[in-house]
């Protein structure tokens, strides 16, 4: 296995990774903001208070996901030549090794299936 084939496979992994955890941390924002509106129509000040707190937690998580989303988008440019830019998420599986594109495959279908 060559150093790009390589680094594009542990790129892809790390791709499929960071999706599936910003995946996670979304749902997690998601029924905070749900609490959040409940509080909000309780008049639950305390309640509303602590859902925003937990919101900021979850929003950091996400901004540090996104940069860990950037870097492996940029070791797979480097071992493929990718576009990060303008890529899609189809065409970034296809320049991957067999088990990395299945991973950003899988990862990208569940998010296609839960978006809609």
């Amino acid at each position: 296995m060559t150093s790009a084939h390589l680094e594009a496979a542990e790129g892809g992994q790390s791709l499929a990774a960071v999706m599936e955890a910003q995946r996670d941390i979304t749902r997690q924002l998601l029924s905070v903001a749900r609490r959040q509106q409940r509080a909000i129509v309780d008049g639950d000040v305390e309640g509303l208070t602590a859902s925003v707190e937990e919101a900021q937690i979850f929003l950091e998580h996400l901004q540090a996901l996104e940069t860990e989303r950037m870097t492996a988008l940029v070791a797979i440019s480097m071992a493929t030549g990718v576009d990060p830019e303008t890529a899609t998420l189809s065409e970034i599986a296809a320049a991957l090794p067999a088990d990395a594109a299945e991973a950003v495959r899988r990862t990208g279908q569940v998010l296609r299936a839960e978006a809609t």
